[in-house]
């Protein structure tokens, strides 16, 4: 029992961790902070990122 508790505790600071990162990253842009969803959403909107950035580029110009 003490060990499941113990990973659980590292993995929420791992989570943290990353959240802090993505919040950092996201205030450089200043974008609102309604990102605490989950894992999954985080991943693919980093992974379409760059493809979103594209194609207003492309509008824009």
């Amino acid at each position: 029992m003490k060990n499941q508790q113990q990973q659980q505790q590292q993995q929420q600071q791992q989570q943290q961790k990353q959240q802090q990162l993505l919040n950092h990253h996201k205030s450089k842009k200043n974008r609102p902070k309604t990102y605490t969803h989950t894992h999954a959403h985080i991943r693919t909107h980093s992974h379409f990122h760059a493809h979103i950035s594209t194609t207003t580029t492309i509008l824009i110009n």
